[in-house]
């Protein structure tokens, strides 16, 4: 069914419907005549992910193109004070643990781009097994302890006196930085400076 207005109705429909155009800023643009913004310069090497040992010095760094960029460097998204080249070293510390890094890099001209964020992984000690008499310790770069063997004096940790044949996660309130294992004995030395024997 096609609807066609009366001839007398014409005329007025097409001016209605050309006064509605003009008033809407045209017929097919925006009606905005503002450019686009300058697109932000191209990261040719973004920041990468970053591991170290606490006391370490790590850099995160990033190439961008053009001349007479500015940086701004974030940490889990909040802006770094004094964080403003195009690379930012830091001491591990254990806060840092999984945080989060990104750079905003600002054209001369105008534009920004924001690069992905890149992680830091603190690792509390070298990867090691001590042996003991008849048990042995594990531990990982994270910080964790695994023992394993006969526990018949509880060297084991594990709040029994029983052997485990597998590497069982020994409950420890922080991470480790060292183990040590003797006779009937195991030690662990915490990264906030405690034993645990």
């Amino acid at each position: 069914m096609t609807l066609t207005p009366a001839p007398s109705f014409r005329g007025l429909l097409t001016i209605s419907l050309l006064a509605l155009l003009l008033a809407c800023g045209g017929g097919g643009g925006s009606g905005s005549t503002a450019a686009a913004p300058p697109a932000g310069p191209r990261l040719t090497t973004p920041p990468v992910a970053q591991a170290g040992y606490r006391g370490d010095v790590v850099t995160y760094r990033v190439v961008a193109e053009g001349t007479g960029n500015s940086y701004q460097w974030f940490r889990n998204g909040t802006a770094i004070p004094g964080a403003t080249a195009d690379s930012y070293a830091l001491p591990v510390q254990a806060a840092d643990d999984q945080a989060r890094f990104s750079v905003r890099v600002t054209a001369s001209a105008g534009g920004a781009t924001t690069s992905s964020e890149a992680l830091l992984d603190v690792l509390y000690a070298d990867p090691a097994v001590m042996a003991g008499h008849d048990h042995a310790l594990a531990i990982t770069t994270k910080g964790k302890v695994y023992a394993w063997g006969v526990g018949g004096n509880g060297q084991l940790g594990l709040g029994d006196y029983q052997a485990r044949l597998a590497p069982t996660a020994v409950p420890l309130p922080g991470p480790a930085v060292q183990v040590a294992a003797g006779w009937g004995h195991s030690l662990a030395l915490l990264a906030d400076g405690r034993v645990f024997a």
